[in-house]
């Protein structure tokens, strides 16, 4: 599954899974998991998106914000419903 850390503008934001420049050093200001815009991809295509400079393999997350972010997926009301069917949230 794909989802994007978006900056963090306003209250209008999905405040399920904010995140803080110290939670990763790729991180820079405050930001959010943009729910809203999940999907499900195949390994096979993150591969070839690495492989044609689409995607920056960055360092990996702490297991704390990993998890905070994989729990996020079904608690926000903005995450697509074929992705919380996915993860079983359902």
């Amino acid at each position: 599954m794909l989802v994007s850390v978006t900056t963090w503008t306003n209250n209008l934001c999905d405040p399920t899974c904010r995140l803080e420049a110290y939670e990763h050093p790729w991180l820079t200001h405050s930001s959010y998991i943009l729910y809203r815009k999940a999907a499900l991809r195949e390994a096979t295509q993150l591969d070839a998106g690495i492989e044609q400079g689409l995607f920056t393999v960055q360092e990996p997350m702490n297991g704390q914000t990993f998890l905070r972010i994989r729990n996020g997926v079904c608690v926000s009301p903005q995450t697509p419903r074929k992705i919380k069917r996915y993860f079983g949230c359902l």
